[in-house]
């Protein structure tokens, strides 16, 4: 830029001005790239929650088939989580967002337990009512 006694001319103001927008655009992409990469983390963040749910449920099913004897006559039982929760094994699972209770159950198979939960904004894959 050469600057002379009579100041900046046009072509140097729009050319500045120029740099100053592409600077700007530059900025509000990278603060909405680092928007959408901290709503990842905190989606990320309500899995471990519903997971937690879930190994919850789990437990507390474990310890129902324990102390009531639940004894299946087929290869598959289900017990619910009303069920669960009736027998004072467990508190209530809450959606963490809307805090709504949840719906859920477990599916034994032998010795193997499943916990599935629906919530209103988490569903296990493989939930069937």
């Amino acid at each position: 830029m050469k600057l002379n006694n009579k100041g900046w001319g046009y072509g140097q103001m729009f050319l500045l001005m120029g740099i100053l927008i592409v600077a700007l655009i530059v900025v509000w992409a990278l603060s909405y790239q680092l928007h959408y990469q901290l709503a990842k983390i905190n989606i990320g963040s309500g899995r471990t929650y519903y997971l937690n749910l879930e190994n919850e449920l789990k437990k507390a099913g474990k310890e129902y088939l324990v102390k009531h004897g639940y004894d299946c006559h087929y290869m598959e039982c289900k017990i619910y989580y009303f069920e669960v929760k009736k027998a004072g094994l467990m508190a209530e699972m809450l959606d963490e967002k809307s805090k709504f209770e949840c719906e859920g159950y477990i599916k034994s198979i032998e010795d193997q337990i499943e916990p599935y939960i629906k919530c209103d904004n988490y569903t296990t894959e493989g939930y069937r009512q």
